[in-house]
């Protein structure tokens, strides 16, 4: 909930900015997610991840009863979230783009290394079908999550 007692534009400012470069300034993963278990409730790390859930999903293309039904959350919230991907100042959408970047490379990645699975000399084939087989699980997974 807001305070209602309101602040100063310059203060905000201040106060904004102070926390946005103690968040830049956490280079580490593990760090952040303390950091955010700390600072967050259960609830607020759960909306704020589900919001950008939202953002990547509206960016992969889906539709809104998917993600309502993935996500298990309002048509509002997706829309309101439509609107901040449309509308806003393209914060959001550098850092999905960045998302989605990295998950297409990783399948690049996973894609190229299956183009050298090769029978070893020596090997059973089972074994070889079975790394193949493991091969396109990661794939068709990576492909298929968030």
């Amino acid at each position: 909930m807001v305070s209602r007692f309101k602040l100063r534009p310059e203060i905000w400012s201040r106060i904004f900015d102070l926390f946005s470069e103690s968040l830049v300034s956490i280079k580490n993963k593990n760090k952040l997610d303390i950091f955010l278990s700390d600072f967050l409730s259960p609830t607020e790390k759960i909306m704020l991840a589900k919001r950008f859930a939202v953002a990547v999903l509206l960016a992969k293309g889906n539709s809104y009863e998917e993600i309502k039904r993935i996500l298990r959350v309002t048509t509002a919230t997706i829309a309101k979230m439509n609107l901040h991907i449309k509308y806003g100042e393209k914060g959001m959408n550098e850092v999905v783009e960045n998302v989605l970047k990295r998950d297409s490379a990783r399948i690049i990645w996973e894609e190229i290394q299956s183009m050298f699975d090769v029978p070893i000399k020596g090997l059973p084939l089972s074994e070889y079908h079975k790394k193949v087989l493991e091969r396109n699980k990661t794939i068709n997974r990576l492909k298929n999550e968030i």
